[in-house]
């Protein structure tokens, strides 16, 4: 089995995603709802959440970056540091540290925002899924002859099939979850969308701009 090689920018990411999930889980009362993303009104009406104790909490800025460094339940935590130690690495190699950190946040904040927005489910979510799912655009776009394999599905296939499968599932189960007004298995299937929708607008930008300096 090759040795994994965990490169700076991935190994702070997995520090700060592991003190928060140790921190909200030691001080759940005091600091979910500062790291749960709640949804803004804007668009659709959402319900008033009352915590145990008795306190309303809601949509707050700081949610926009806090959610995405977040993970509550132990498996959700474990299988999303998982995928980032899988293919953050070489992703950070061939971006270079900057550049992939900026990925990072930008997918992160942009996918909360339109998250907290335009997401119809009036629950709030938690968790690094969408800019991981933002980042797997990203990496099908540098790697596009890479193939993965997922846990209990036996063969290989490529990443820029599974995005593919994957956004058009996302659409699906997003609206399959408002026909029938219940929620699909607890996972924001908007959160993924959002994700992998940014991450196809950061490369393309970026492509756009690099070809603008270059007619220059």
């Amino acid at each position: 089995m090759p040795k994994i090689h965990i490169t700076p920018v991935v190994l702070n990411l997995l520090i700060i995603n592991a003190l928060v999930f140790i921190a909200i889980n030691i001080f759940p009362e005091q600091l979910l709802h500062y790291f749960e993303l709640f949804k803004l009104d804007w668009i659709f009406d959402r319900p008033n959440y009352i915590n145990e104790q008795g306190v309303p909490v809601g949509f707050n800025p700081v949610q926009l970056v806090t959610s995405f460094f977040s993970q509550q339940a132990f498996w959700h935590f474990i299988m999303n540091m998982l995928a980032l130690v899988s293919f953050g690495p070489l992703l950070e190699m061939v971006m270079k540290p900057k550049r992939f950190l900026l990925a990072y946040l930008v997918i992160g904040l942009v996918s909360s925002f339109i998250v907290a927005v335009f997401d119809p489910s009036p629950n709030p979510i938690i968790g690094a899924s969408g800019v991981l799912f933002g980042l797997f655009v990203l990496y099908a776009y540098y790697f596009p002859q890479a193939k993965m394999g997922l846990l209990f599905i036996p063969g290989s296939f490529k990443v820029r099939n599974f995005v593919i499968v994957a956004a058009i599932l996302s659409t699906v189960l997003i609206i399959v979850e408002q026909v029938t007004n219940e929620s699909m298995g607890g996972i924001s299937h908007a959160g993924h969308l959002s994700g992998m929708i940014v991450g196809f607008a950061y490369y393309n930008f970026g492509k756009l701009i690099i070809a603008t300096k270059a007619k220059r």
